[in-house]
């Protein structure tokens, strides 16, 4: 398999799990889709994203958000809800 990168977060896709649904065919990782591999909606995935960066990183909710948002604005899946 070759390596994909998620089109939403940047994560490698190196195995059949880490695609949304497993579908080797989605552009989207397996933490940026609903369990049926349907892209996440902006909301759940800025909470799920910032809830992260709070958890390894030790900031506070405000700050996780920031760096989310900074992060998501990377690609352009996210770029109509960030500009």
């Amino acid at each position: 398999m070759n390596q994909k990168t998620c089109e939403s977060c940047g994560m490698p896709m190196t195995e059949k799990n880490h695609f949304g649904g497993g579908d080797e065919n989605n552009k989207y990782c397996c933490f940026c889709t609903y369990e049926n591999g349907t892209l996440m909606s902006f909301e759940d995935k800025l909470n799920h994203m910032s809830n992260f960066i709070a958890s390894r990183m030790g900031v506070d909710k405000d700050k996780s958000i920031q760096i989310a948002k900074e992060n998501m604005k990377k690609f352009p899946v996210w770029e109509k809800y960030l500009t």
